[in-house]
């Protein structure tokens, strides 16, 4: 078995199908079938089979793609080690990243620590704050950023708070909140307990939700065009958005916000590119906090 054959054995067995995993691996759908006799003919069992047009996979089978993942991930180890001889920053840094983060913060971060390490690669996966932590658990990623804080065997950095706002179209009273349309963004689920908590300290009637998204960009367009208000995090509202913002408190007063995390291992600190990311995307942090 060589690299090719891992990838293979790899992202066969995520996507259950010979056309998405070969539009993946950019190889044809034969080249695969062939690869896979192969394997099958070397170590003399059955890999996979088909069961109604989807590929499932064989005990054997399921062992070779276990070790087929140890592999690479090996493999990356070795790479990030080697690329990280010598005093000069550069190699591969690999980040996961919560959607929102990635869309209205990360952009202007990368840019500045490319410009200062041009010879870095960036490796980027973007998901919801629970896929991000996964992809840390699972070695996918060096670092991950995320909105909701969950426990994490490794090191754990604050990067800042977001204040959670109200947006709509026209101007609006708080206390007229009951009786407006509400568009319902339910993407994370601590903004989403948040929302609930703020909104029962302050009415003693539900909302009158009529739309619900999973997706920012798409609740502020509703607002937009008048279809409601809605609560989201006041970083992914722009001033052309020419909205109307609110700024919510909790009962003590205080704005309501929400923390962002960088997770990581102590151990990728060794890597220099990770080392170094961390120390500009904590400065960067600091300066925007002040």
């Amino acid at each position: 078995m060589d690299t090719r054959d891992w990838e293979i054995l790899k992202i066969l067995y995520e996507e259950k199908n010979l056309t998405r995993a070969g539009q993946k691996l950019f190889i044809s759908q034969p080249a695969i079938t062939y690869r896979i006799r192969q394997l099958e003919k070397n170590f003399g069992i059955n890999i996979l089979f088909t069961e109604d047009k989807n590929i499932q996979f064989t005990t054997e089978g399921e062992q070779l793609v276990e070790y087929a993942e140890k592999m690479l991930l090996e493999e990356q180890k070795l790479r990030d080690t080697i690329m990280n001889v010598g005093s000069e920053v550069k190699g591969t840094l690999r980040l996961g990243v919560s959607n929102s983060y990635a869309q209205y913060k990360l952009p202007s971060i990368l840019k500045g620590f490319l410009e200062a390490y041009p010879k870095v690669k960036i490796m980027l996966k973007t998901g919801t704050s629970s896929e991000v932590i996964n992809l840390l658990f699972n070695n996918e990623v060096h670092i991950g950023i995320e909105n909701v804080g969950y426990d994490w065997e490794g090191s754990k950095v604050p990067m800042g708070k977001e204040k959670i706002v109200l947006i709509s179209k026209d101007k609006i009273d708080i206390k007229d909140l009951p009786n407006l349309s509400m568009i319902k963004y339910t993407k994370n689920p601590f903004l989403k307990n948040s929302i609930e908590n703020w909104w029962q300290n302050n009415f003693t009637t539900s909302p009158l939700i009529n739309i619900d998204v999973n997706y920012s960009g798409t609740c502020k367009e509703m607002v937009k065009n008048g279809l409601g208000f809605a609560i989201m995090p006041e970083f992914s509202i722009e001033k052309h958005d020419n909205l109307h913002i609110l700024q919510l408190c909790d009962e003590s007063g205080k704005p309501l916000q929400r923390d962002n995390w960088m997770n990581f291992r102590k151990s990728s600190l060794k890597l220099s590119v990770v080392s170094k990311f961390v120390d500009f995307i904590t400065k960067h942090s600091a300066v925007e906090s002040t």
